[in-house]
């Protein structure tokens, strides 16, 4: 029978109290820091609440769900000369867009892609690697940045083969009116754990009982329980966000009457 290895050990470690960042000590689901003390979008799990660490880029509330400031962080771009490797590396060299970065400048900060995502559109298929590093590019006019990945590419690198690249949907998160496109663009991730300032890293709740706050039509009758999110980050019925918005979650308690019930709502965004 063979034993589990630590790394396999600390992969279920990591899932339920968090990745943490080499030296420094752990931070709670009611503290903020200036410091990032886990990996962008390091899962924990407090009793049955799931909580995402991420970094504000915005003044968080602490009752509205909040979004990704950015939808995407480089758009469809060849490999080009620099990105041509052989099949099997976990280290690539990829194209920035010229309107590609968090702040669709042209610019990428240091490890601002960990934990986000690339795909690699190529000879041997079009797969999915996650990042864990990236290099910065600066200068607003775009350029090459090397990734490390989570896993070996499939096959050979050439210029004409094409990437995709989104960061951790908790690496920049914002209030809707601050999101660099509409809010309904943009991916609601959680709802802040504190109030906090900008720059500053925080608990994410994605999972779980809650309050949020929530429109008056939400719950109200005998089966109204589904709630999507809107851009100013509350919760509404099907009916009032016209079935099309992001489905944010589930109402725990109908009021006996049909009206609105119980303010607990169930977050259903990232187990």
């Amino acid at each position: 029978m063979r034993h589990y290895t630590r790394a396999e050990m600390e992969l279920v470690y990591n899932h339920i109290v968090g990745e943490r960042m080499p030296g420094v000590g752990p931070q709670s689901i009611r503290e903020a820091s200036l410091v990032k003390r886990y990996r962008t979008g390091a899962r924990m799990q407090v009793g049955n609440m799931v909580f995402h660490y991420g970094h504000s880029d915005g003044t968080m509330v602490d009752n509205r769900i909040v979004f990704s400031r950015n939808p995407q962080d480089s758009g469809m771009t060849a490999i080009g000369a620099a990105g041509v490797a052989a099949a099997g590396v976990t280290t690539v060299t990829v194209q920035l867009a010229a309107g590609g970065g968090p702040a669709q400048d042209g610019n990428m900060p240091l490890n601002h892609l960990e934990g986000g995502s690339i795909i690699f559109m190529t000879a041997a298929g079009i797969y999915t690697r996650g990042i864990r590093t990236n290099s910065a590019v600066v200068g607003g006019a775009g350029g090459t940045m090397v990734l490390t990945l989570d896993a070996p590419t499939l096959g050979a690198l050439v210029a004409t083969d094409s990437t995709e690249i989104i960061a951790s949907k908790y690496a920049s998160v914002v209030v809707g009116a601050e999101t660099i496109v509409n809010s309904m663009l943009c991916t609601g991730v959680g709802v802040p754990s504190l109030v906090c300032a900008t720059q500053s890293w925080l608990w994410l709740q994605t999972w779980g009982p809650c309050w949020v706050a929530t429109e008056l039509t939400l719950g109200v009758g005998n089966e109204n329980r589904s709630g999507f999110v809107v851009g100013n980050g509350s919760i509404r019925d099907f009916a009032g966000a016209s079935g099309a918005a992001q489905r944010a979650g589930t109402v725990m308690a109908n009021a006996i009457g049909g009206g609105q019930g119980a303010p607990f709502f169930n977050l259903e965004l990232d187990p």
